[in-house]
């Protein structure tokens, strides 16, 4: 009980950085839109699938939310106080140092992309690649709703 009650009290916070909400919520419609046109217009059978766009939703809103995130870094600091944000995996922070906190979108784009092409391809059995995709769809929600809430609330 006592390590669930910091989360009731971050989550009752009411958030402080409208800026940020308004920031993401732009950029997400903008890097979505192109796939709810597909979904829409029946272009993609992947797609189609309510997991599989669930995935990419997702983590599109990771890339996203760590997009803004990096890109107002400045931002943030001048407005909140708050220590700037950093991408703390390396692979991706060499991608941002050396092309800028837009990379983050098409990268997450090419990785879940292909993993959405492989797993409907080669994976048959359906109960195992819901299974999976269940397991991506966490993977990009966790950090994508931790980072869009810590912009939010600034901490």
């Amino acid at each position: 009980l006592t390590s669930i009650l910091p989360f009731f009290m971050y989550i009752s916070t009411p958030p402080k950085n409208y800026l940020a909400l308004i920031f993401v919520c732009f950029w997400y419609l903008i890097f979505i839109l192109p796939f709810l046109f597909m979904r829409q217009k029946k272009l993609s059978k992947i797609l189609m699938d309510k997991l599989a766009f669930c995935v990419l939703a997702f983590h599109l809103l990771d890339g996203t939310s760590t997009f803004v995130a990096l890109e107002y870094n400045n931002l943030w600091v001048s407005e909140f106080g708050i220590k700037g944000y950093f991408e703390q995996h390396v692979f991706p922070r060499f991608l941002i140092n050396y092309f800028g906190a837009w990379i983050m979108v098409p990268l997450k784009l090419v990785v879940v992309l292909t993993f959405l092409i492989l797993i409907f391809k080669y994976c048959k059995d359906k109960n195992l690649r819901n299974y999976l995709m269940v397991v991506a769809c966490v993977l990009g929600l966790g950090p994508g709703l931790r980072d869009f809430l810590r912009l939010l609330i600034p901490i």
